[in-house]
Order: C-alpha cells, then structure tokens, then sequence
C-alpha cells in the first residue's frame, strides 16, 4: 500500500523534494493501518469522517498540518 500512495504523490506533485514524498508516504500508511484500511487509494475518499475524527485526535499541531497535506494531494 504504501508504494501506491507514494506513486500517487510523486505523480500529482512531481516538484516536492524527496523528503517530502517520504515523509508524507509514512504518515498516510500509518494512518491507513491505524484504521484498519480497506480498498487502497480509495479508502482515503471513501473515509473521511472517520480519517478527520483520528487527525482532531492528534496532539500536534504539526503531525495534523502534515496529514491533512499529504491527504489533500492524494485526495485532491
């Protein structure tokens, strides 16, 4: 799963920098894990009261700012 989302974001965002994309990457297939995820890339369409209910969860500031900017590319 991971290796799709990763192809996802290189090809919707071919200019961000390497880190960026692993960066991202990680946070989005920890995220499809920790909600036991189904139905690949879709699951991220498919699931948003359920993904925004765990990102409100979040203590950081930051670790929301980073998932919804990775959820935003691959959701467009």
């Amino acid at each position: 799963m991971k290796d799709d989302i990763c192809k996802v974001i290189k090809e919707r965002r071919p200019n961000v920098s390497e880190n960026t994309i692993k960066t991202y990457c990680s946070t989005l297939s920890s995220l499809y894990r920790k909600l036991d995820g189904d139905n690949g890339i879709k699951f991220f369409e498919s699931n948003k009261k359920d993904i925004l209910k765990h990102i409100d969860g979040l203590t950081s500031n930051q670790s929301k700012k980073t998932t919804l900017s990775a959820l935003y590319i691959i959701t467009e």
